[in-house]
């Protein structure tokens, strides 16, 4: 079993985690892992969780979420974008957290979950 920083998604060693404040460890800032080898199913499976989960509740659909960042983007570049052109760009954003040296599992699953909404948006508009 190893301790994952939960905002990082970074794996904390002994000496790291001893370092934690009580704060962090009783806010539920770190949690318990397995070391279960990270495959292409657990990446998957890990979007498929954050994307049917209760993110409708937290954040409304994805559909309607990307298309109110797609009016404030739209505004923000005075050029019109969809909540496709949203699910593309966050996937971009993703990518370059992942090229710059800062890949961690969870950008790999945020990744995928945006490539799964804009898939879901743009077929529905077809």
């Amino acid at each position: 079993m190893k301790i994952r920083n939960k905002q990082t998604g970074e794996v904390l060693s002994i000496e790291k985690f001893e370092e934690l404040t009580i704060f962090e460890v009783v806010h539920d800032v770190v949690e318990k892992v397995s070391v279960e080898p990270i495959t292409r199913k657990s990446i998957l499976e890990n979007a498929i969780k954050c994307v049917c989960g209760d993110r409708d509740e937290q954040y409304g659909s994805p559909e309607d979420n990307f298309a109110k960042i797609a009016q404030y983007w739209s505004v923000y570049l005075g050029e019109e974008i969809n909540a496709v052109d949203v699910a593309c760009m966050m996937s971009l954003f993703k990518i370059a957290r992942i090229q710059t040296g800062t890949c961690t599992f969870d950008s790999f699953v945020d990744l995928a979950g945006y490539a799964a909404c804009g898939g879901e948006i743009a077929l529905k508009e077809e």
